[in-house]
């Protein structure tokens, strides 16, 4: 009977110390509302409703946003329809766009892996992120949805300035 109260009373503190809160997931919810709003102050991202987080027992911590890689690209009274130069050149930038945001959601993945305490050093860190387009826009070549994860072990490793072990597991996936 003692070995099985013990059993338990490990189990217990085993599942007590994977916990993660929901207090530390808004915090990381809202690092990357931040980083994503200042990637450019002068020509921003726009932000679709905000980044939401949850954590998967055994699998790890998600992390998922919508964003309009062109805030200013948007159809109004005082500006109907734009020409096929302008629609090429929005498509241009939009492709320069999805390195920058990769580099951010990289640098995003790092600060979660070292904010996130609750999450085992094995489990994975994810960040998805899905963009909005309109429909008169030529979305050739560009993705729908990018999506990083990467163990929470070779984030720390990153962060500490040792980007080999992450750039061995770095999944990063366009849809």
């Amino acid at each position: 009977m003692r070995i099985l109260v013990a059993a338990l009373l490990l189990a217990g503190a085993a599942a007590a110390q994977t916990r993660v809160s929901r207090v530390s997931l808004a915090a990381m919810e809202a690092s990357f509302d931040r980083r994503v709003l200042s990637v450019d102050v002068t020509d921003p991202f726009m932000l679709l409703g905000t980044t939401r987080g949850l954590y998967l027992s055994g699998y790890g911590a998600v992390f998922t946003a919508e964003v309009n890689l062109i805030a200013s690209a948007v159809n109004s009274p005082f500006r109907p329809e734009f020409t096929k130069q302008e629609i090429a050149r929005i498509r241009q930038k939009k492709q320069y766009r999805v390195t920058l945001l990769k580099q951010h959601m990289r640098n995003a993945l790092i600060g979660a892996a070292a904010s996130l305490d609750g999450v085992p050093i094995n489990e994975q860190i994810v960040l998805g992120v899905s963009l909005f387009y309109f429909n008169w826009e030529d979305r050739s070549g560009l993705p729908a949805q990018v999506v990083m994860q990467a163990p929470k072990k070779a984030l720390l490793e990153a962060g500490k300035g040792n980007p080999a072990p992450l750039e061995a597991v770095l999944q990063v996936q366009e849809y």
